[in-house]
């Protein structure tokens, strides 16, 4: 079971303790759990908010800002690094040391956030 899946675990057996929250919550979070996803598509999605956590069932769109995790039912999906060829598709820049600048950026981004 990944971080994510027991993540969402804990938060529906909260669901069950808490009788002040709404049962269709701890229904669609106990369908979650009980469904085989159709692909390695997040079902949910968690953020802090300051009081607790709030939770959404569809991608966040106008407040994604807020920072919101993805919650998987499986493991999920390998991130692997870029190719050198998709880093110079993204670099905006000609001259080479804003494109070496650029590169190092990116093999730093993916270092920070641990894609090997």
């Amino acid at each position: 079971m990944n971080k994510a899946h027991e993540l969402l675990r804990w938060i529906y057996d909260d669901l069950e303790r808490d009788t002040k929250l709404p049962l269709w919550l701890r229904d669609r979070v106990r369908d979650f759990l009980a469904a085989e996803p159709e692909s390695d598509k997040p079902v949910a999605w968690i953020t802090p908010d300051g009081e607790g956590f709030r939770m959404r069932f569809e991608p966040p769109v106008n407040d994604v800002p807020l920072g919101w995790t993805p919650l998987y039912t499986r493991p999920e999906p390998a991130r692997k690094p870029m190719t050198e060829e998709e880093i110079r598709e993204l670099c905006p820049f000609t001259r080479q040391e804003f494109v070496t600048g650029f590169n190092s950026g990116v093999r730093f981004a993916e270092k920070h956030h641990n894609i090997k």
